[in-house]
């Protein structure tokens, strides 16, 4: 219980990002709302506190205290929210360094993404459609 006092006492210094804002920034370099707001909110929801906002620099560890096999979860779960299937492991083994930061995981969440059996390697538009 004082464990979990701490943590969300801690999370309480950090300043984020408003979601809208959040999403936006990732828009502009491609990446689907839909993936950028996953992301988000899976990261949101480590607080219980309705104020807490996640900006894209936050150190997965730093923050929220997840390395190796919890960032591991983490994308396993993000991409599940998202109906995504994650690549084999030799495609995986594509992406050069696992997320550090939760910028890093949008883009290899978009990545992972991008990577569905059948799927096409236009991106989608910030819209949420399909490009070309």
């Amino acid at each position: 219980m004082i464990g979990a006092a701490l943590y969300e006492k801690r999370l309480r210094r950090f300043k984020g990002w408003p979601e809208r804002e959040f999403v936006d920034e990732f828009a502009r370099a491609g990446v689907p709302p839909k993936v950028a707001t996953a992301v988000y909110e899976y990261y949101r929801s480590h607080s219980p506190d309705p104020l807490f906002t996640v900006a894209p620099t936050y150190s997965l560890w730093g923050v929220f205290r997840h390395s190796g096999e919890d960032v591991d979860d983490d994308a396993e779960r993000i991409a599940k929210r998202l109906g995504l299937r994650l690549p084999p492991e030799a495609i995986l083994r594509e992406w050069p360094v696992p997320p550090a930061t939760v910028r890093d995981m949008v883009m290899w969440v978009d990545w992972v993404r991008q990577h569905q059996p059948g799927a096409r390697t236009q991106p989608e538009s910030a819209s949420g459609g399909r490009t070309g």
